[in-house]
């Protein structure tokens, strides 16, 4: 039957526990076919709960990539089911999804079978996204004075935020939680074959069971009153990856993403709009920097529209803009009429006769707006000065208390003239609020006579606030964390590997990970 027919009561652990031991035999079994799930969840796993064996089912979005990248959409259209989703499947943790994607859904699942509700409650989509970034759940000790600390423990290990700090593996899983059902039932150590303790199968049964049913009511009694005990012990013992995992956490970079947020934290509490400048060279993480702003836009309900500048497109004036902003608009189109209607409405208040320009810029607009008629025509300068008004205005709708705004800009070294005089516009007047524009650019391509730098100098002379975060190359004690936190040992252990690396890399991140990577499989 589907797990999920015997959940709405905590079950009894002896039960849960030979579950959980096999529902993480199926998934170690998955993971060393190179296979992720993306959907772990009850109603995606099947058991005998006499037995105690699982299989798991719905394979609909399940990947063989060992590590993609899920791109920050809405969260209606994020593949997966919100409630069992892991921080980096919402694509607002800067962290891609690999096999330890799943561990976090096989941690919700395993809370809501030992307490009998999911760790999290939420309304709406965004907040099922900003729970599982940002929230912590309650241990299921605190839920259950009866819950034997270590299997409390493990729980939450699985549901750690970044996959650094979980379970690294499902055999490390299975092989704690069969420690504790051994100590439960008072047995040696008994390990089943992998054959008859877990399968994997695709097949979609519609199987459903009668609440009479003695298969039913296995799986449903109360914890008992009296804890039962099972010894503390070390957890991830036999926790070994057998490929190389390269964390996704930042290093060196603390004081440039703290100036980041703090920047942001300005602009939403209604601080005029600033300029945040992240320069470098190549492969120096300037994006992965910005991107760490992605879990703290959720909790404000905060906007966010990038675009990459092009060296081929330089001379097509706003090409970039327009690329930033049909993102929103196409964000906007995925909402309810009702919603729709709302933004609509104050389209209409903003741009007023003008609309033409702006879904000349930006034609998806006109499926919310509607066709606009012809505006007049203005001498150039005119022209020029009525477009920049209509265009703070539009910037307007989306930069507001309830919806901050982040517009990030990349390779700024090949901005067109007539973007660059649009951001001094949008700087230096006194009508926009609760937005906060970054660039990025590589260092080495712009010099003092860049037109970037000429009119960043004009910009602070009328008032605008501008920021630098200048990336430096990973000092060798960076990268012996990083290679630390590779090889699961001691930095001083790193420290040999790390000086060659740092030697052949000059401490470039990009090119570090790159020869690392290759390392290994050579």
């Amino acid at each position: 039957m589907p797990l999920d027919q015997l959940l709405g009561n905590p079950l009894e652990l002896a039960l849960f526990l030979r579950l959980a031991v096999s529902l993480s035999a199926a998934i170690d079994h998955l993971h060393e076919r190179g296979i992720i799930h993306k959907d772990i969840k009850p109603a995606n796993v099947l058991v005998d709960p006499v037995a105690g064996r699982c299989w798991l089912r719905g394979f609909g979005i399940a990947s063989k990539l060992p590590r993609e990248r899920q791109p920050a959409e809405p969260p209606e259209f994020l593949a997966g089911t919100l409630a069992y989703m892991a921080p980096e499947q919402t694509g607002r943790m800067n962290r891609c999804v690999d096999c330890r994607s799943d561990l976090y859904s096989l941690g919700v699942t395993l809370y809501e079978m030992l307490t009998g509700t999911l760790p999290f409650m939420a309304s709406d989509p965004m907040e099922w996204v900003h729970c599982h970034i940002a929230r912590q759940p309650v241990a299921p000790t605190e839920q259950f004075e009866t819950i034997p600390p270590p299997v409390s423990a493990i729980i939450m290990k699985l549901l750690a935020k970044t996959a650094e700090e979980r379970y690294q593996t499902a055999a490390g899983v299975e092989s704690d939680l069969q420690r504790c059902l051994d100590e439960l039932e008072g047995s040696q150590p008994v390990r089943h074959s992998r054959s008859t303790s877990a399968r994997i199968t695709t097949a979609d049964t519609s199987a459903t069971a009668d609440p009479r049913d003695p298969l039913r009511r296995a799986g449903t009694h109360a914890l008992p009153e009296e804890a039962q005990t099972i010894p503390e012990f070390p957890l991830g013992e036999h926790d070994t990856p057998d490929r190389l995992l390269i964390p996704e956490k930042l290093y060196g970079r603390g004081r440039e993403i703290e100036t980041l947020l703090a920047s942001f934290d300005r602009i939403v509490a209604g601080a005029l709009p600033e300029l945040v400048l992240v320069s470098g060279y190549s492969g120096i993480g300037k994006s992965s920097v910005v991107n760490e702003l992605q879990k703290v836009l959720v909790q404000p309900r905060a906007l966010f529209a990038s675009g990459k500048f092009d060296l081929y497109k330089r001379d097509i004036p706003y090409v970039t803009l327009a690329q930033a902003f049909q993102g929103l608009i196409r964000f906007l189109l995925s909402t309810s009429e009702t919603e729709l209607q709302s933004w609509r409405h104050a389209f209409g208040e903003a741009l007023g006769p003008n609309g033409r320009l702006i879904v000349d810029l930006v034609p998806e607009l006109k499926l919310i707006i509607g066709e606009q008629p012809p505006v007049t025509v203005l001498p150039p300068k005119d022209a020029q000065a009525r477009f920049q008004l209509v265009f703070r205005r539009f910037i307007g709708v989306f930069a507001r208390r309830e919806h901050p705004l982040v517009l990030f800009l990349d390779d700024l070294q090949w901005l067109d003239s007539s973007t660059l005089d649009l951001l001094e516009d949008l700087l230096t007047e006194p009508d926009i609020r609760h937005l906060l524009l970054i660039g990025a650019y590589r260092d080495n391509e712009v010099n003092s006579s860049h037109p970037l730098m000429r009119k960043l100098e004009e910009m602070r002379q009328a008032g605008a606030v501008v920021h630098r975060i200048v990336l430096a190359p990973l000092s060798c004690e960076d990268l012996e964390k990083l290679i630390a936190d590779s090889l699961h040992c001691e930095p001083i252990r790193a420290a040999p590997l790390a000086q060659l690396v740092h030697q052949r890399t000059a401490g470039n991140p990009f090119f570090a990970t790159q020869f690392i990577t290759a390392a290994d499989r050579g």
